[in-house]
């Protein structure tokens, strides 16, 4: 009567946001000035198609060699882009503009390297608990808010060289720096949901390591955990609006948390009761083990009866329940798996 979890997740995540210097259009015929912010633009928009093709990868494939060889040619196309800038000189005797240019670049390169490399050891122990997931992710987002930091400074001496050398910026945002940002935008939602998910999914693994031990202190204050954290997720979830209509991941991840709420108030109950009649069968068995035949009285044999009955009722019960739980359990958590896999294809372009 081992009671086994079933299922696995894949967590498919963006390691980090990628924003890029966006070269701008010109209201009128460039200028040497023009052509000077140009010239520094060049290095960020090689990145942009090596940039894609790694979070393409990165969201589509399994192939982890394949992901590694994507990565790699980013870095390169950065390193490249930070040394093609470092050859340009300052405008005028002025390197601010250039110089927050290669800080964006150095930062890209850092978090790529460094921040990447801590994101992967993260991720490789972020399953152990709920703290350690959400840690990983804030990691992750901390590192996207350093990149944009750097971001938002180039913004402004992009700017600031604008205005001091008469040039009118005007907005531009071609297919592929779209594409990217539209990637974080479904990472983003799908790691919301995530991580509600994922509080009710790690708790019933507690339970069920509760109930391996057949340790009903344990199992009772688990089972409590799981409700209430099942219960909070549901209504988080319903506060959530659909992704462009799209709300299969709300309703696949609430389908979980139902079945982990069902489980803790109608599951568990029959497991305490079985466990609790077999304690009490096996106390009354081996009191009636020590005992001879011709000692055993017509009441010794009633209880023991009795208990034998009430242990195969409890057995009866807890066996089908377990059966059919372990096969929704299996099945909820295959449709969550397909259903982030398809979320991702759906609204990250191969």
């Amino acid at each position: 009567m081992n009671f086994k979890k079933t299922g696995t997740f894949r967590c498919i995540v963006l390691i980090v946001l990628l924003t890029f210097f966006v070269s701008n259009g010109y209201a009128q015929e460039k200028s040497d000035a023009a052509k000077y912010m140009d010239s520094l633009s060049q290095g960020s928009e090689k990145i942009k198609p090596d940039t894609w093709e790694y979070i393409r990868t990165f969201a589509h494939s399994k192939d982890v060699k394949e992901i590694n060889a994507k990565r790699s040619a980013l870095l390169k196309s950065i390193s490249k882009a930070i040394s093609d800038v470092k050859k340009v000189p300052p405008y005028n005797g002025n390197s601010e503009f250039r110089d927050s240019v290669l800080k964006y670049l150095t930062t890209l390169n850092a978090i790529m390297n460094q921040d990447y490399a801590d994101l992967v050891d993260m991720e490789q122990i972020a399953e152990e608990s709920y703290d350690k997931m959400e840690a990983f992710f804030k990691a992750r987002e901390k590192a996207n808010e350093k990149l944009e930091s750097a971001f938002t400074e180039l913004s402004l001496a992009q700017q600031k060289f604008a205005t001091a050398n008469n040039i009118t910026l005007i907005s531009v945002q071609d297919e592929l720096s779209a594409k990217i940002e539209k990637s974080s935008a479904v990472s983003d939602y799908h790691d919301k949901i995530y991580l509600i998910f994922f509080k009710s999914y790690k708790q019933e693994l507690y339970l069920l390591d509760a109930i391996s031990k057949q340790d009903i202190n344990a199992i009772e204050q688990n089972s409590d955990s799981l409700y209430k954290y099942s219960k909070e997720g549901i209504e988080l979830i319903k506060k959530i609006k659909p992704y462009e209509k799209d709300n299969s991941l709300s309703v696949s991840c609430i389908k979980i948390l139902e079945f982990y709420n069902k489980e803790s108030q109608k599951s568990v109950p029959l497991i305490v009761d079985y466990l609790l009649k077999n304690e009490s069968y096996q106390k009354v068995k081996s009191a009636f083990d020590l005992k001879k035949d011709d000692e055993r009285t017509k009441e010794d044999v009633d209880l023991y009866n009795k208990k034998v009955k009430e242990l195969n009722d409890a057995v009866k019960s807890y066996n089908t329940d377990n059966d059919a739980t372990n096969k929704e359990r299996a099945l909820l958590i295959n449709n969550w798996n397909k259903s982030s896999s398809a979320f991702f294809d759906n609204h990250i372009p191969k």
